[in-house]
């Protein structure tokens, strides 16, 4: 086994259509590393289970928000709210990652499918220019 055969093997695994398999179970499917040495090889296979909200899947993204949003200044009220940002483009807040201190909130770029990090200062901001945040009102600074 040599490192090329071993990358060639996990791509061709991470090419195969586990969709079924994901649907029939509620997982998301993924896989990660792999290690190898002169006799074998392996690749770290993993999976999470996807709870489900009112009959919903909700990503670990979303319930992070629902958890840390207080820690933001922010509401559970705020998660899917969405903004013309500076350049026309719609955005909609999707989630966060608590353990991201610069750039926890994640952002979907509603035209084209992009997902981006933001800092909280710039999401308040954000949110009392669409009128989500009424300012000194709705929100902690």
């Amino acid at each position: 086994m040599d490192q090329t055969t071993v990358r060639a093997m996990r791509d061709r695994l991470s090419d195969v259509d586990l969709s079924a398999i994901e649907t029939e179970f509620n997982v998301k499917l993924s896989f990660g590393n792999a290690t190898f040495n002169p006799t074998e090889g392996n690749v770290k296979f993993s999976f999470t289970a996807l709870p489900i909200v009112n009959g919903k899947t909700k990503t670990k993204e979303e319930i992070d928000f629902n958890r840390y949003c207080f820690r933001y200044g922010l509401t559970k009220n705020h998660l899917h709210k969405q903004w013309t940002n500076w350049d026309g483009c719609l955005m909609e807040i999707i989630g966060c990652k608590p353990r991201s201190t610069k750039f926890p909130i994640l952002v979907k770029n509603l035209s084209d499918g992009n997902i981006y990090k933001y800092p909280v200062s710039t999401i308040k901001q954000a949110m009392i220019m669409a009128g989500h945040i009424v300012k000194n009102e709705d929100v902690r600074y």
